[in-house]
């Protein structure tokens, strides 16, 4: 599936496990039912769950890599904060190009 366009869609995120990603799911299927001229996307990480269900699904979806911070020692805890850091510079400069709805 190509990178989704942003572009005034409804941008939901959620993911590692199932009890974030499928809640984010079912917004999103209510916002579909909802409005339905309005796109949807999501944003994920490459690992955890939306890694695994978001490709076999109909969501245009972004995964970036990006780790937790919890129960880590110092060193994989600053590769973490880098990673995230990385990533939302990167979601930063798409959405300026491509604005989500607010």
């Amino acid at each position: 599936m190509p990178e989704p366009d942003f572009t005034d869609a409804l941008v939901l995120t959620g993911g590692g496990t199932g009890g974030h990603f499928f809640p984010a799911v079912a917004l999103a299927e209510g916002a579909r039912a909802r409005w339905p001229g309005r796109a949807v996307a999501f944003v994920g990480a490459r690992r955890g769950i939306e890694a695994r269900q978001l490709p076999e699904g109909p969501w245009p979806h972004l995964l970036v890599d990006v780790e937790g911070f919890l129960g880590r020692s110092p060193l994989p805890v600053l590769r973490s904060a880098w990673k995230l850091l990385r990533a939302m510079r990167h979601l930063k400069g798409r959405f300026a190009r491509q604005r989500p709805s607010r």
